[in-house]
């Protein structure tokens, strides 16, 4: 089996005046229908490793020197084309939000087919991904999809061009276990039909167990390779040493009257897109009560984001009434209600402005509250940064500066800074690995305890809501098919989707 790409000796270096090593004297080879792990903490580099691969480590100011870097058997010179496909964590910021998902694919096409067979092609590319309505999905825009959808779509733009090589970056982070199980099974079966090799990018050592046949490991800004499977067996024993410590974690107490009285209720909600046929959310009804941290989990595009988005009024109900504080939320005036109700959304790079130092955007969510309070906001802001595990250092950095825990805490901490009373988490965790998960649950315990929060948790990872959640709701279809407290529901699942979720996971 030829070697596909190689690497020997190879430094990636900030390119300023500091000249710091973000990785040294790194030696690579993949082979062709490879399976190849690559895991690290968040923050490790192993993103920025797969720009390397591919070429653009200038775009993030980042330069390299090496002895050797083949692809192919051929030396890799300024402007050689390299056959590489590449699929981002981040999938909602990756598709351009103004034009529809066939023009993704139209301009994707570097075979300039015509109208016919590009579209027996794309039906072809995203059949073999999971898809089954096409001419549906064709005509819609990225921000009608679910976050796994979005994810799926990026995958089959990847295929388009029949790759030699296709880096995965934390490709299933988004989305739940069985749409998860989904794509991995599907690289694993593509890598072997066309011969491809695949860098499977993950914070996950299961899915490097269970997947791959080698495997990688950033440390210390050295890449380490595994010389046998129980390593990485190792490696996720102490990620559940990790797990097993926040399990034992108290839980928040709250009076037991903070539960009688309502925050947010959602009354017979329908929704659906103009000109779509398709109804996103049926007749759901939640009630909050303060003080109540409810989890709220389903498959990928069973509607939970869209639930997010319609109680801090992004968008509004088709039909319906949604209440905060037995106040219709319409008739609240939008600057006084984003003070109260507050999000922290899943995309950790669409979030933060990547032009402006993060002490601006913060200076800029201030901007929403009560502009006669006379503490400084600057000062508010340090006051608050301990809360969140940051330092002061982090203000005078841009957001590609941080880790993905560090973005993360960046958006807690944005979230938080106009007091609010209820906070939705919106897959905050599904980009980060597991080390800094335990990070931030820990911080979101710490805040609904010394501030009384009220928070809607929106996941498809089950141990992070057994971790964090009194009640649990199961979302199918735009439909709840269950709900009850958590450890009833995990424990003792009545329907058929909580049952098949479980099962994945299991």
């Amino acid at each position: 089996m030829s070697k596909l790409l190689e690497i020997q000796s190879m430094n990636l270096i900030s390119n300023d005046e500091h000249e710091e090593m973000f990785l040294e004297n790194v030696d690579f080879t993949i082979k062709e229908s490879k399976l190849i792990s690559l895991m690290g903490d968040s923050g490790s580099g192993k993103s920025l490793f797969a720009y390397a691969i591919m070429s653009k480590e200038k775009e993030y100011r980042i330069k390299k020197d090496y002895r050797l870097f083949s692809f192919n058997g051929i030396d890799i010179r300024p402007g050689y084309e390299k056959n590489i496909s590449y699929v981002p964590q981040e999938p909602l910021s990756s598709l351009n939000p103004v034009i529809d998902i066939f023009k993704h694919f139209k301009i994707n096409d570097r075979k300039t087919l015509d109208k016919n067979s590009l579209r027996k092609q794309i039906t072809k590319l995203l059949v073999e991904v999971g898809f089954s309505d096409i001419e549906d999905l064709l005509t819609k825009y990225p921000h009608e999809l679910s976050g796994g959808m979005a994810q799926r779509v990026l995958i089959a733009l990847a295929l388009q061009s029949n790759p030699n090589l296709l880096i995965a970056d934390e490709a299933t982070s988004s989305l739940d276990a069985v749409n998860a199980k989904l794509i991995l099974d599907l690289l694993l079966r593509i890598s072997k039909k066309r011969r491809l090799a695949v860098l499977v990018i993950t914070h996950d050592p299961r899915i490097a167990l269970n997947y791959c046949s080698e495997h990688y490991q950033i440390r210390d800004r050295r890449l380490v390779k595994f010389d046998s499977a129980d390593e990485v067996k190792k490696l996720y024993k102490d990620y559940q040493n990790i797990i097993g410590e926040e399990q034992f974690l108290r839980s928040v107490e709250f009076h037991a009257d903070d539960y009688k009285i309502e925050i947010v209720n959602l009354n017979k909600i329908f929704f659906k897109f103009e000109k779509s046929h398709r109804w996103i959310i049926k007749n759901l009804n939640i009630l909050i009560h303060r003080g109540e941290a409810l989890g709220l989990i389903g498959l990928s595009g069973s509607g939970k984001s869209t639930i997010s988005k319609l109680i801090t009024r992004l968008l509004n109900p088709t039909s319906g009434q949604i209440f905060f504080e037995e106040n219709p939320i319409n008739e609240i005036k939008r600057k006084k209600y984003a003070e109260k109700v507050q999000i922290v959304f899943q995309d950790l790079f669409g979030s933060l402005n990547p032009k402006r130092l993060i002490k601006d955007i913060l200076l800029d969510s201030l901007e929403i509250g009560d502009q006669n309070k006379s503490i400084d906001k600057l000062e508010r802001i340090k006051k608050n940064l301990l809360k969140v595990g940051l330092s002061s250092e982090i203000l005078g950095k841009y957001p590609l500066n941080l880790s993905g825990g560090q973005r993360q805490k960046v958006l807690i901490l944005k979230a938080i800074l106009s007091e609010p009373q209820f906070i939705i988490f919106d897959e905050p965790m599904s980009s980060l690995d597991i080390k800094s998960q335990s990070e931030i649950i820990l911080i979101i315990k710490k805040l609904m305890k010394s501030s009384n929060l009220t928070i809607l948790f929106i996941t498809h990872d089950f141990r992070l809501i057994k971790n964090l959640c009194d009640k649990v709701v199961v979302l199918s279809d735009g439909q709840i098919v269950e709900t009850g407290q958590t450890g009833e529901v995990f424990n003792h699942p009545m329907h058929i989707e909580t049952k098949k979720l479980l099962q994945v996971v299991k």
